[in-house]
């Protein structure tokens, strides 16, 4: 039975290989497919913080002012 004193298991580089090759894959799949909705995402964000700014504007320069 492996401890703590008998340090890290081995790594099989192979397989470690493999893994990181279909993390890749993966990971440019799902940009690929998320693109648009990211670029939709941050819009809608960016849309909704200035309605808020907008919306509270008086508070939000109350608050600056009593904060510095």
């Amino acid at each position: 039975m492996a401890t703590a004193m008998d340090g890290p298991p081995a790594i099989d580089e192979a397989k470690l290989a493999e893994a990181q090759a279909w993390e890749r894959k993966v990971a440019v799949a799902n940009w690929d497919c998320s693109r648009e909705l990211y670029q939709v995402q941050s819009r809608i964000s960016a849309e909704l913080e200035q309605e808020f700014i907008d919306a509270n504007r008086g508070r939000i320069d109350e608050l600056l002012e009593q904060n510095g």
